[in-house]
């Protein structure tokens, strides 16, 4: 199974090497990336991805909203949120996985894995 995904994360440069780091996994689809959360939940809109990993940190993002908008635009999409601070960023949601910056890429990974594989047609 391929899960697809739209990157959100800033600065730029940070997100280039999310981008090449993921890029190697062959069962993830990059199919939109942004450094601004106004363009994420555009891209989530055109492509319904499986999921969007969103960085908690970007500049002025209020992550319970952005969680909100993106379900609207894209309600079959699960959010893995990546954050310095887990406890700060924590969601009821059932399509939301928190990930600690501290833990790695192999805890993201499996995170997005496990949010992509989910049944959110039910």
């Amino acid at each position: 199974m391929t899960v697809s995904l739209v990157v959100v994360e800033h600065p730029p440069a940070v997100l280039q090497s999310l981008l090449d780091r993921l890029a190697i996994e062959r069962d993830l689809r990059i199919v939109g990336e942004t450094s601004h959360t106004s363009a994420a939940v555009d891209l989530t809109r055109l492509h319904q991805p499986d999921v969007v990993l969103l960085d908690a940190e970007m500049p002025n993002v209020n992550v319970s909203a952005m969680v909100q908008a993106l379900a609207s635009c894209g309600p079959r999409s699960a959010v893995v949120i990546l954050t310095i601070n887990p406890a700060s960023a924590q969601s009821d949601s059932p399509t939301v996985t928190v990930v600690g910056k501290h833990q790695g890429i192999p805890a993201l990974l499996a995170a997005i894995r496990v949010a992509g594989a989910r049944d959110r047609h039910a």
